[in-house]
């Protein structure tokens, strides 16, 4: 993808490079026994209808997963597994919204050493345990996976869009949730993520816009909050996997949801060729003058 005037991060963190990712690899965690919810004491805490009772766990969950103290991908995975029991069991809309938030938090929070384990842990649980949701469950785990898009967002705003940090989101997001090639990743779980991932961007970059007195305005400090923004190297897994992917419907919804989305030209990283709305809608490839 050509970055063109997107600026990357200023700085580059310090961050344990783990083995190189490879999207040919089995990124699931279904051949891994990690126990059954009994094995989780925190689970029925966590998903307490009692505020204070979940607020004490979730703190404890955050001082752990704070420390600089390195833990292995297992242990993380089990940890993914209790958390994933804990939505599992939470049955009160409130307080599963509540808890969706609070599990996506925790990247705000887990030690940079840790983090990409972390980050990639919840994808291989979710992944390994899609399809076992029935109709009563899966909405509120669709929530917890645009919270979860959302706070990794946040977590690279809070590093400053660091290229280092890009690089690994990236890694995860092409091994894992949007892996062009491996078939135990469910396309909902991929359709999901393309759907939400600009609308979560979005959210994260306007957080502090200021309220402006007309369109104009609004188009302008829209456009000035993504100038120092790498949109462009943020979508690279999407462009990965558009371009890796067999499934002609995944490859559609990476460029109608993601790449060829009109956000795009809206936050000024994107532009369509003059005239290209009188052009028939057969040739769509000519619409496009890709990023600016």
């Amino acid at each position: 993808m050509a970055a063109g005037k997107v600026k990357k991060g200023s700085k580059k963190a310090a961050i344990k490079a783990d083995k190189p990712y490879s999207k040919k690899e089995d990124n699931s965690a279904d051949d891994i026994q990690l126990g059954s919810p009994d094995a989780y004491p925190f689970i029925k805490k966590l998903a307490a209808n009692d505020r204070p009772t979940r607020d004490e766990t979730l703190n404890s969950l955050k001082r752990f997963l704070g420390t600089p103290k390195a833990f292995g991908e297992l242990e993380l995975l089990k940890l993914w597994k209790g958390l994933f029991f804990s939505m599992w069991f939470s049955d009160r809309p409130r307080t599963q919204q509540r808890l969706a938030d609070d599990m996506a938090s925790l990247l705000l929070v887990v030690h940079e050493t840790n983090y990409f384990t972390f980050l990639a842990s919840f994808w291989k649980i979710m992944s390994a345990e899609w399809l076992a949701l029935d109709k009563h469950r899966i909405d509120k785990f669709y929530l917890l996976l645009r919270r979860y898009v959302g706070f990794a967002f946040q977590r690279l705003a809070k590093e400053d869009w660091d290229e280092t940090w890009i690089e690994r989101h990236n890694e995860v997001m092409s091994k894992i949730p949007l892996n062009p090639e491996n078939p135990k990743i469910p396309d909902s779980i991929r359709y999901h993520v393309l759907e939400i991932y600009l609308e979560e961007l979005a959210k994260v970059v306007l957080k502090d816009k200021k309220e402006a007195e007309n369109e104009e305005e609004e188009a302008e400090l829209v456009k000035e909050l993504f100038a120092d923004v790498p949109v462009s190297e943020l979508l690279e897994a999407v462009e990965t996997l558009s371009e890796e992917t067999k499934n002609s419907v995944v490859q559609k919804r990476c460029v109608e949801d993601v790449l060829e989305n009109p956000l795009l030209i809206e936050w000024g990283v994107a532009e369509e060729l003059e005239g290209a709305g009188e052009e028939d809608e057969e040739d769509e490839e000519d619409e496009w003058a890709g990023f600016v």
